[in-house]
């Protein structure tokens, strides 16, 4: 399993295809550049807001992939609202708890 963000998130996908094992991926606010490392059991968690990877990237994540597009957030998963964003943090954490548990119990630790 890797939880990268940023520019991370594509240093994870370039990883995770040299090492050539199944791993799990929880791309938090990721780049345009991480796109061709995306597919089934990767969790994208990006906002509206996000001018570096906007709409028209989201647009092309591929079926497969679970996105979790957070309304407001920007690049950094937050707000000019202190109280908002730490909702946003919230619901975020509980998603990557949730598909942290699911892909342990589909056998990636």
């Amino acid at each position: 399993m890797f939880v990268s963000k940023s520019m991370g998130t594509r240093i994870a996908g370039m990883t995770a295809e040299a090492l050539n094992v199944p791993i799990a991926h929880v791309y938090l606010t990721p780049l345009r550049a991480t796109l061709p490392y995306m597919r089934e059991g990767c969790l994208v968690v990006t906002g509206t807001e996000d001018p570096l990877f906007a709409e028209a990237d989201r647009a092309l994540i591929p079926s497969g992939t679970e996105a979790l597009v957070v309304p407001g957030a920007d690049h950094g998963l937050e707000t000019q609202d202190g109280l908002e964003s730490l909702e946003m943090l919230r619901v975020i954490t509980e998603r990557v708890q949730a598909f942290l548990q699911e892909m342990k119990g589909g056998g990636i630790d």
